[in-house]
């Protein structure tokens, strides 16, 4: 056993169409939707690659210090923190604010 796991099957061995698939194909003329303008165009700019996901083969992650999941999100929340700057509020944003926490405080002591 390979580990590979194929399209669902259905009772009487047809693959398991999925939501809106059978729509696409019609759509595609029975194509492969890569090959529609549309898709060559925005291809690129609407393809998203996680940066804290690895998506080396294994042996090339083992190759390049094995670094897991847990170790670049710390690392990339060490470094949002140490980079972001919070804007401040104005006077009136702060006091509306500070308004609003008093008066829901109020309100829960009451229960």
């Amino acid at each position: 056993m390979t580990g590979e796991v194929g399209p669902p099957i259905e009772a009487g061995g047809e693959p398991a169409v999925g939501p809106g698939e059978a729509d696409h194909r019609r759509l595609a003329g029975g194509r492969a939707r890569t090959g529609r303008e549309h898709t060559v165009r925005h291809f690129r700019k609407e393809l998203f690659f996680p940066r804290l996901l690895d998506r080396q083969y294994y042996q090339a992650w083992r190759d390049s210090a094995a670094r897991s999941t847990e170790d670049r999100c710390r690392d990339r929340k060490e470094e949002i923190l140490s980079t972001h700057s919070v804007e401040p509020v104005s006077d009136e944003f702060g006091k509306a604010l500070d308004q609003t926490v008093a008066a829901s405080r109020r309100q829960l002591s009451r229960r």
